[in-house]
């Protein structure tokens, strides 16, 4: 049930300060340098070119983005703060945001409903989050493609999902990719809930970086459609995400764990949609990390 207006407020906040991490459960670009000075360029690029037939630009994009990573390292405090801005991932460094033509292909392949609007670009919010996590790419991507995410996640009050190809064949290296399609829902306190169906794939790439053979594993995901949303007044639209797991070069027992983000909302009761949203965002993606950890941590 909806909330009311005298609650619809409150509910609104409490229910999109977890909206972010509800999600975090996404043509080639010139100029993708080797080691570049931020972050869109190679996040991007991964979304774009998670389908192409040959792994050659995700390699490229593996090889520029964790060179980024491990010099982003160098550059670390003590304290967790960094000398360079960019290197601040864990903050949730704001991100170029795409385009209708950077969509032609879902809207081709019959995945996505439609464009987003020229409004909901305007409010959208885009960002990226990267954090080391102390297991190894392939835990990442098993604990991700559990059939009930609600056992990680507690948040979520239903996931459920149907693998549109084989888990089996996919964890056997016989198939490209896992593909699945998840209806969801979360529900909070004053009625405040969220449904929407989640398309979600997985794919991974054996990058040679002239050392050894790391696995990448890629996960890319979208709304096909807005969601639908039990607050007064608020709305969820398109949202896209792409999450990169490279193995760490001084350890590939641990994995560099990445989280691009491009979501837009209307939100009650806000001056500044797109602040309050990005905050939203970048908390409930750290949230997620958070419990994906102590899944982990839960299960060795």
């Amino acid at each position: 049930m909806p909330v009311t207006p005298s609650t619809g407020p409150i509910a609104a906040y409490r229910w999109l300060a977890l909206w972010g991490l509800m999600l975090a459960a996404v043509g080639c670009r010139e100029g993708l340098d080797l080691a570049p000075e931020a972050v869109d360029d190679p996040i991007l690029h991964f979304f774009l070119h998670f389908e192409d037939d040959e792994s050659t630009e995700l390699e490229r994009a593996s090889w520029t983005y964790a060179t980024f990573l491990e010099e982003c390292e160098l550059t670390a405090q003590a304290d967790g703060s960094n000398t360079r801005p960019e290197c601040d991932l864990e903050q949730g460094l704001s991100t170029t945001m795409f385009t209708d033509a950077e969509l032609t292909p879902l809207i081709d392949e019959g995945r996505l409903a439609d464009y987003p609007t020229e409004e909901q670009w305007d409010q959208a919010v885009s960002l990226v989050v990267a954090r080391r996590m102390p297991f190894s790419a392939d835990v990442v991507e098993d604990v991700l493609a559990l059939p009930n995410q609600a056992d990680v996640f507690p948040h979520f009050e239903w996931y459920v999902r149907n693998y549109l190809t084989s888990l089996d064949d996919y964890q056997a290296g016989t198939v490209e990719f896992l593909r699945t399609e998840n209806d969801v829902r979360t529900e909070y306190i004053l009625s405040a809930w969220g449904e929407y169906t989640l398309l979600l794939d997985f794919r991974s790439v054996h990058w040679d970086d002239g050392d050894s053979v790391r696995r990448v594993v890629l996960i890319r995901s979208w709304l096909y459609a807005a969601a639908v949303v039990g607050v007064e007044g608020g709305s969820v639209g398109f949202t896209f995400s792409i999450e990169v797991n490279i193995p760490c070069t001084d350890d590939q027992d641990q994995v560099w764990r990445t989280q691009g983000v491009w979501s837009h909302a209307d939100i009650p009761g806000t001056l500044d949609d797109h602040d309050f949203w990005e905050n939203q965002l970048r908390d409930g993606t750290i949230d997620g990390f958070d419990q994906l950890q102590d899944w982990a941590d839960g299960h060795n």
